[in-house]
């Protein structure tokens, strides 16, 4: 099952990545990665973009899927 959604910064709603962002009050939203940078200068959305130049949509996704698992901390440095 594919999971539409709303980013909240570009307020396109379709199935790509989001980074999902806790809003303190109990509720979570999602935006795309690149979104992500834009509005929050997102360490962890930047590190996992790098080398993606400027693809969007599925071509992110395709990018994005092809990376080896790792775990990112809030700065963006991976956690062994």
């Amino acid at each position: 099952m594919t999971l539409i959604r709303t980013c909240i910064a570009c307020t396109q709603t379709d199935d790509h990545p989001r980074h999902i962002i806790d809003l303190g009050n109990g509720s979570e939203a999602g935006m795309h990665p690149d979104c992500c940078v834009m509005v929050r200068d997102c360490a962890v959305c930047k590190t996992q973009l790098t080398g993606a130049k400027d693809v969007k949509g599925d071509q992110l996704r395709e990018y994005l899927v092809s990376l080896p698992p790792r775990v990112l901390d809030e700065h963006g440095q991976e956690v062994s």
